[in-house]
């Protein structure tokens, strides 16, 4: 199950997690990096990042980029977000883009937003946010906020309100919206009025009112929308109303739910209350129609409309939405992308083993203990492709990489690892005292 809200939500584009980090009606905009990693730490403690050094290396284990900077970053499009290496405490710690090659492109700056639309990027420096070419170049600003780049537009707060700009020139005036959020796909845009939601486009026009408390982002053509609660359900009931909204502002069906997931491939979990059992999660294909009852604990989609069904906290199983046909079950099961999947057969399994294939149990052990993954299989579907994991001796994190055969292509001698992207995959060593 996943959240519906833009809330702590990251979602993969072009190669890329964007953090959101922003729940559309309850808190203001935030104005943080929209790119935002995190690789797997021996230590989930972020105040000890001081202890540790990143780098790249590449599918060989051939560092490419020495261990030098305090946070790094997926590539995305030639070039990486870096955190030089400064106190932790300082709360203005400076960033720098890099390339490949790990050379410096940019001035330092403490924030940054990065989207795969467009040939901008908004960095924040001392004097305020600049739109910026991809090698970091200021281009026009300050301004006080940047909310958003689509194209050539680039949506910026100063002087008391929100506008758009084209190339450094202000096109239109935002009047009675406070933030925007771009949509993953399209010129859409979520834009936020005093108390409801909906959706503009990067023109600044209308395409849906703001008639909603909250909407998510599109997926397969269509939102998650919340409607103001109702005031007659019964004090245990779920006083959300969730619908789905298409791109057009046209709600396809009229079923409403007290949660709701992003439609993959065509196939989105939701919830209901069914009474004493309180909220139990279902099925729904793209007509509104119910593919799986609503009678689980929770449901995850997956692509290719798989669904990791929820039996009880010790069980869970596959399902294919497609053909009605239920696949593996096992304690748990993640999604690792490519057709693979992770296992762990009992509770307490001292390892997972990987998983070909979401039907027939016919795991791969690997020739390591691991007791977790720290991402998904990188784009290649061959041998080639990898993915990190850890293993654990006490209290002791080690990370490293498997292939798709379960053998370990880079050794488990790091502190931190993170998932391929343009070749090139984040790693952390420890400082040496």
């Amino acid at each position: 199950m996943v959240g519906f809200l833009l809330n702590n939500v990251k979602t993969v584009q072009s190669g890329i997690l964007i953090s959101l980090t922003l729940a559309l009606g309850s808190v203001l905009p935030a104005v943080h990096a929209q790119l935002n990693y995190q690789s797997c730490l021996s230590s989930s403690d972020h105040r000890l990042r001081e202890h540790f050094s990143g780098g790249y290396l590449d599918s060989a284990g051939k560092i490419v980029i020495p261990a030098q900077f305090s946070q790094v970053e997926k590539f995305f499009d030639g070039i990486a977000v870096v955190k030089l290496v400064s106190d932790e405490s300082d709360p203005e710690q400076p960033h720098v883009l890099i390339n490949r090659s790990g050379e410096v492109l940019s001035e330092k700056f403490t924030n940054y937003r990065i989207h795969d639309r467009s040939p901008n990027i908004a960095l924040k420096f001392k004097s305020g946010w600049y739109i910026c070419s991809r090698a970091g170049s200021p281009k026009y600003g300050p301004f006080e906020r940047c909310d958003a780049l689509v194209g050539n537009a680039a949506f910026v707060f100063g002087s008391g309100r929100l506008s758009i700009l084209e190339n450094g020139r202000e096109v239109k005036k935002l009047k009675g919206i406070q933030y925007v959020i771009p949509c993953s796909q399209g010129d859409l845009l979520l834009a936020r009025t005093t108390s409801r939601t909906g959706v503009i486009t990067s023109k600044g026009d209308w395409v849906i009112s703001p008639v909603f408390t909250e909407v998510s982002d599109f997926s397969d053509g269509l939102a998650v929308a919340k409607l103001p609660p109702s005031r007659t359900v019964g004090k245990n009931a779920c006083s959300s109303r969730v619908c789905y909204v298409a791109q057009d502002g046209k709600i396809p069906f009229s079923r409403l739910f007290c949660q709701a997931d992003k439609f993959i491939d065509g196939y989105a979990a939701v919830s209901v209350f069914t009474g004493s059992k309180g909220r139990r999660w279902g099925v729904i294909n793209r007509n509104g129609e119910q593919v799986i009852p609503t009678k689980y604990k929770t449901i995850s989609i997956w692509t290719d409309g798989i669904a990791n069904l929820h039996l009880d906290d010790c069980t869970e199983q596959l399902y294919d939405c497609r053909t009605s046909t239920f696949g593996i079950k096992a304690n748990r099961i993640l999604a690792l992308g490519e057709q693979m999947y992770a296992v762990q057969l009992a509770p307490n399994a001292s390892s997972w083993l990987l998983q070909r294939g979401w039907k027939e149990l016919s795991t791969i052990q690997p020739n390591v203990v691991v007791n977790g993954f720290c991402g998904r299989f990188d784009e290649p579907a061959d041998g080639s492709s990898l993915v990190p994991f850890f293993t654990e001796a006490g209290e002791v994190r080690k990370f490293g990489w498997l292939d798709r055969f379960g053998i370990v292509r880079i050794p488990f001698e790091y502190s931190g690892a993170g998932e391929f992207s343009q070749g090139l995959a984040a790693f952390y060593v420890q400082d040496k005292k």
